[in-house]
């Protein structure tokens, strides 16, 4: 399967996209580009960037821009009925396979980061709960007095 790279052009610059992800053609791309797009817009205004003017440039293996995706022109008209139409080109089949491994690398270590920093935060709760002050019951201090107990 054909790996298509969505490099995103901004005013500020352009972030390439080093990973890829695998479709069976050009449409398949587009079409999954344009589903994600709202979130993404979304997301671009939360870290205050203007997503006015920004672009996708859909790639091949090659390095070769296929087709340009305006960010706010594809939100406006909503998804295309009619995809684009383009054959993309042929791609190596060893390097695809290390293209899908250095994606499947990636993802594992963007899934142990997260792990790690779920696990600081549990920790951190836990240290938080052990710092506060502990109640001084009855049923600590040696009675038998159950209403007074109250756990921790």
């Amino acid at each position: 399967m054909p790996v298509f790279y969505f490099h995103l052009r901004m005013a500020e610059g352009v972030e390439p996209d080093e990973v890829g992800l695998d479709f069976p053609d050009l449409d398949a791309a587009y079409l999954d580009l344009c589903d994600g797009l709202p979130a993404l817009l979304g997301e671009l205004v939360r870290q205050g960037r203007d997503p006015a003017g920004g672009s996708f440039a859909i790639a091949n293996g090659a390095g070769e821009v296929l087709l340009e995706v305006s960010l706010l022109g594809e939100l406006v008209r909503g998804r295309p009925r009619r995809p684009p139409v383009r054959p993309p080109a042929p791609v190596d089949p060893a390097l695809a396979g290390a293209r899908r491994l250095l994606a499947q690398t990636r993802a594992a270590d963007r899934l142990d980061a997260e792990c790690r920093r779920a696990s600081a935060a549990a920790l951190a709760r836990s240290y938080a709960l052990l710092r506060q002050p502990r109640p001084r019951s009855a049923l600590l201090r040696g009675e038998r007095d159950e209403a007074d107990f109250q756990p921790w």
